[in-house]
């Protein structure tokens, strides 16, 4: 399964955590679950990862994976790429996941 990339918009589709890089990690991580959820899979099902993130710094990786490590990605760690990018489709998005997710 492809799960498109997910972003850190919330049910009224505002941004969540305007310039706060963890925050939007975690909404976005929320959004994937609930896409996986819609196909009867799970967080654990991902075997593929990738991260768009705006102006990345090395130290924003620590961010990244202290909030991967609390969405069950931990058992079987899937294989990820990270990829600094100028911008993403709106304006105060800080940060893209896109997974790819087997469903047996």
């Amino acid at each position: 399964m492809y799960v498109s990339g997910q972003i850190a918009l919330d049910a009224q589709g505002e941004i969540v955590g305007k310039n706060d890089l963890r925050r939007q990690t975690e909404q976005a991580h929320e959004n994937l679950k609930v896409a996986l959820a819609a196909a009867g899979a799970t967080l654990a099902d991902v075997v593929k990862v990738n991260f768009y993130m705006v102006n990345f710094k090395p130290q924003d990786l620590s961010v990244i994976r202290e909030v991967r490590s609390q969405y069950s990605m931990q058992e079987r760690p899937p294989a990820s790429t990270l990829i600094g990018v100028q911008a993403l489709a709106f304006d105060g998005l800080l940060i893209e996941i896109e997974v790819i997710a087997v469903i047996e």
